[in-house]
């Protein structure tokens, strides 16, 4: 190695910029694939696999996982998914992984620590924005599924193929 830097001629320099520019285009596609462009959450590849990492670490860690999954009517038109839509924010920003699963459901997981209260107190905040849901937009508009798995069943992750 060398303490001096290199010089290049400028058909390096070109080279060298387009290669850099191919792959900042496969980093954007990537994202672009994983990515829900309504939402900008997670789709449903993307949060696959992050949820893979995601229950590797909880298993190793001992963190049981509550799940969540937000089931909006799919007959909401694009009006009323935006009243509802500033209530997941915050919702969002508890969950350690969020995504959108398909057009109406939301999934929303958190790691929480064996024997305490975490998971219970998780869900509850997600029925209350079920509730919240339900007065902007009326009745049966919202359903709310939830699951608490143990850090020992985790490494199987069956629940997660259910997507």
């Amino acid at each position: 190695m060398t303490q001096n830097p290199k010089k290049l001629c400028k058909e390096q320099l070109w080279l060298l910029d387009d290669i850099a520019k191919l792959v900042e285009n496969e980093l954007v596609s990537f994202h672009h694939d994983i990515t829900d462009e309504v939402t900008s959450l997670s789709n449903r590849a993307g949060f696959i696999l992050l949820a893979h990492h995601f229950i590797h670490y909880c298993h190793e860690s001992d963190l049981d996982c509550a799940k969540v999954i937000l089931g909006l009517d799919p007959r909401l038109d694009v009006q009323e998914f935006m009243k509802v839509s500033p209530l997941f924010s915050t919702l969002i920003q508890d969950a350690d992984l969020a995504g959108r699963v398909s057009d109406h459901d939301f999934v929303l997981v958190k790691a929480c620590k064996p024997d305490t209260h975490q998971a219970r107190e998780f869900v509850s905040e997600c029925e209350i924005l079920a509730k919240k849901v339900t007065e902007v937009l009326g009745k049966d508009k919202v359903t709310l599924n939830d699951t608490t798995i143990p850090a020992s069943n985790l490494i199987t992750a069956e629940w997660l193929a259910k997507f």
